[in-house]
């Protein structure tokens, strides 16, 4: 089911009874999308963005919708077809690729290091996980870097929506009503009934979130 954010806020409104809270309910709803965009990585978050490698020497710059947690991983690809050959990326610490460069430039400085081949390209966050840093120093220019990561989804214009307003109704309904405490006077007899059916909403939610990785139909081996 299609669910706008409209309907959401209307349906808060209706709950407190309160039509004259336009912006703050906007305001609660808008608290309460970026929650549980926060509470785990949501499949509907996953996200990739491809650098052609004619644009990269050391390193690039992450989208600025990236959600702040670990990639789910960077690969290079042998050129820009989805047939192209995969080549693996470690992600390193930051110490552990000090480490690794120390190890690299004691073993025999004198010598260049070739191109990149399997399994020979190494990464890491700059301090502030704007960019990434490669290793060694990309030299092929007809390749691509495909970078994985979740991303922080906005709040959908008002007529619009997206899979936590259609999945995660009830959540973002209860946890924008509990947000809106404060300003219907701090106290509300109905905060613990509205904690409770926030919680096991998430608990919903996050089974559909479960369901959905996992739905699909079995790989099998013809005889």
């Amino acid at each position: 089911m299609t669910t706008t954010v409209t309907t959401l806020k209307t349906r808060i409104a209706d709950t407190i009874n309160r039509s004259n809270l336009g912006s703050l309910i906007a305001g609660w709803l808008e608290t309460a999308h970026h929650t549980i965009n926060q509470t785990k990585d949501w499949q509907a978050q996953e996200a990739e963005a491809r650098f052609l490698a004619s644009a990269v020497t050391y390193s690039f710059t992450v989208p600025t919708d990236f959600k702040a947690s670990r990639p789910p991983g960077l690969v290079r690809t042998a050129g820009v077809s989805p047939t192209s050959e995969v080549i693996p990326t470690k992600f390193y610490g930051r110490r552990g690729f000090t480490d690794l460069l120390v190890q690299r430039s004691e073993a025999d400085p004198s010598v260049a290091h070739p191109n990149l081949i399997e399994d020979d390209l190494e990464a890491i966050w700059d301090l502030d996980q704007t960019s990434v840093r490669i290793f060694p120093k990309n030299t092929i220019t007809t390749d691509q870097f495909v970078f994985f990561y979740y991303k922080m989804l906005p709040l959908p214009a008002d007529v619009s929506s997206d899979w936590f307003t259609d999945n995660a109704f009830d959540y973002l309904l209860y946890e924008s009503l509990l947000q809106g405490v404060p300003a219907l006077g701090g106290n509300d007899d109905r905060i613990k009934s509205w904690t409770s059916l926030r919680d096991r909403a998430l608990q919903r939610v996050i089974g559909l979130d479960i369901e959905r990785r996992l739905t699909g139909a079995s790989l099998m081996m013809r005889g």
